[in-house]
């Protein structure tokens, strides 16, 4: 499933955000974030309804990214959002 994601998000690796920033999945900063930031247009609109570029997360690699993914699926305070997704993965890392 996250091998899926990572090749969705980041056009098997293609797009700007994996090539530029190590970011696989599309994960945006949010207010605890305090690594490198990547700023492009995506979803996000200010408050007149303008399109606006977005703040993603950087990492340092590849792998940096899949840890970034598994650690933002277990934050309590996304469950609201990934629930299921967030017991998947508790489950599959409780077994190592």
């Amino acid at each position: 499933i996250k091998l899926g994601q990572a090749l969705i998000e980041s056009d098997a690796g293609r797009s700007d955000l994996a090539r530029k920033a190590n970011n696989h999945f599309g994960i945006k900063c949010n207010t605890d974030w305090e690594g490198k930031t990547f700023y492009k247009k995506d979803d996000d609109y200010n408050d007149q309804g303008e399109h606006i570029e977005s703040c993603f997360r950087v990492y340092e690699d590849a792998e940096a990214s899949f840890r970034g993914h598994s650690e933002f699926l277990l934050n309590p305070r996304k469950q609201f959002r990934y629930g299921q997704l967030y017991l998947v993965q508790a489950r599959i890392l409780a077994r190592f």
